[in-house]
This record gives structure tokens, sequence and C-alpha cells, in this order.
């Protein structure tokens, strides 16, 4: 076996245990969790977690839940899509009772022009000053939908308290950043 075959096959391996795993965590835990919210009142809306995905399916429901478990008591979920896949994530999540009611946005609404399905379409998006200016909150969380966010973080994300207009990034794991709305539009007006 080639040496690149064999690196194919130990990357496409680990997609597969990770998928499951996810899978098991999902069915196994999250959601009976989740279940269990519905029993809970709505929480204030202290702050942001900002999930942006068009590939609305379990994977996604899978961070979507592991965020809103492992996030501090008042972290509103800011899930924003594609105008196709905005039905089916609000369908997904239909029977389940996040603890803060999520803030819901199409992309291509928040900044003109915008689309998930391109790498630089996103990149320009992210980088409008009109796109963080919309956002609910003035402290978030960014997750990438591939990464996980740990209860540990917690204490990370009290510490890194936003600091005059500068961009304080969240060092609790790859996939994630803490950030302040203002601290954003004034980095992008440099």
């Amino acid at each position: 076996m080639a040496e690149a075959d064999a690196l194919e096959q130990l990357l496409a391996y680990r997609q597969r245990r990770w998928l499951s795993h996810c899978s098991d965590v999902l069915h196994e835990l999250l959601l009976p969790i989740a279940r269990q919210w519905r029993d809970q009142p709505q929480a204030q809306a202290l702050r942001g977690a900002v999930l942006i995905e068009n590939r609305i399916d379990q994977q996604w429901l899978f961070t979507v839940l592991n965020t809103a478990l492992m996030c501090p008591t008042g972290t509103q979920l800011c899930l924003i899509s594609d105008a196709e896949a905005l039905p089916r994530a609000q369908a997904l999540l239909k029977e389940v009772h996040l603890p803060v009611e999520p803030w819901w946005a199409v992309a291509e609404n928040l900044v003109p022009g915008s689309q998930l399905s391109s790498a630089g379409s996103f990149n320009r998006m992210m980088k409008q000053g009109q796109f963080w200016g919309l956002l609910p909150h003035e402290q978030l969380l960014i997750c990438q939908t591939d990464s996980l966010f740990a209860a540990a973080a917690e204490r990370n994300l009290r510490a890194a308290q936003p600091g005059g207009g500068t961009l304080r990034i969240f060092q609790g794991g790859s996939g994630h950043s803490r950030e302040t709305q203002p601290g954003c539009v004034s980095a992008l007006a440099w």
C-alpha cells in the first residue's frame, strides 16, 4: 500500500469514527438532555454563540445542542444559514426547547450577496461591519460546526473579558473565538 493511500484511509477512518461518536452522543446524551430543558423557564439572553452553516443535518444538530449545553447560562444561539437551509434548521430544532430562544438569520439578508457555499463569499461576509452590527449581542462566541465546545472552557470565557475595542481571541480550543461586536467592527475599520 502506498503511503498516500494509507494516509487517505486513516483520514477516512478517523472521519467515520468521529461521525459515529457524534451520532452516539447526540442520540444517547444530547437529545435526552434537551428534552429535560422543556421543564425549565427560558433564561435571559446575555451573550451569543454564533453558528453559521448551510449544511443542516444530524451533525449540525449535534453541534447546536452541544454548544447550548456547554455554554454559560444565558447564552443565546445565533443560528445563521442560507435561505434554503433555514426551514430545515428550524424543523430540526422544532421539537427541542433550548434554554434561550435562538436568534435566526439568513446570511443573504445580513449581507446581501453572501453565499455560504462559497468560502470567498463567507470570508467577505465575516469582514463586513454591517454583519457584526446586526448580531444581537455585544459578547459573542463564534463556533465552527466541526468543533466541540467543552464545559471547562466556560472559565476561559469568563476570564477573557472584552477590552477597549480590540479583538480578544478565546483560547479554549480550535474552532472557537471570543469576540465583542464593537471590537470586530472597529478592527474592520482600520
